[in-house]
């Protein structure tokens, strides 16, 4: 399975591609120069452009989280553009909430970007990590694990 692991955002959005458990390749896209109603389309973009680079075969995403009173238009346009790509493609698409890829990725469910990025650090050698980079990663790792069980499970 070749993955591709996203922390969705309204200007810079982390990833992380995986091929099994190696990790191929992690950034960030950064369309905050965007006007914005052109960020959702930016994203499409890069996104299109990694999956030519690395024909991946699964999408794990960040469910976005919608506080009462507080609503982003810009993250959760490009939330829903991003599972209509995977569809679009195919892409089986699975959505995690934070609080469950931060208990399996690093410990808790509420842990912080600084303990993210931490944890990320040490588990794939990083030297320095954006706290979306740190996201997709931890996003990548529970998504495998998850696959992993459920591999062992039919066995």
């Amino acid at each position: 399975m070749k993955l591709l692991a996203i922390d969705p955002g309204s200007t810079v959005m982390g990833y992380a591609v995986f091929d099994g458990e190696t990790l191929l390749e992690h950034g960030d896209i950064d369309c905050s120069r965007q006007p914005f109603e052109r960020r959702a389309m930016c994203v499409l973009e890069n996104l299109n452009a990694l999956y030519r680079r690395f024909d991946f075969t699964d999408v794990a995403c960040e469910k976005i989280i919608r506080y009462p009173g507080r609503s982003v238009p810009a993250l959760e346009v490009t939330a829903k553009a991003i599972k209509l790509w995977a569809e679009k493609l195919n892409l089986p698409f699975s959505v995690y909430m934070p609080s469950q890829w931060k208990a399996s990725a690093v410990g808790h469910g509420n842990a912080t970007k600084e303990q993210t990025i931490y944890a990320m650090c040490l588990l794939y050698g990083c030297a320095k990590l954006s706290e979306h980079e740190a996201d997709a990663l931890g996003i990548a790792g529970h998504h495998l694990g998850i696959c992993k069980y459920k591999s062992m499970e039919a066995k």
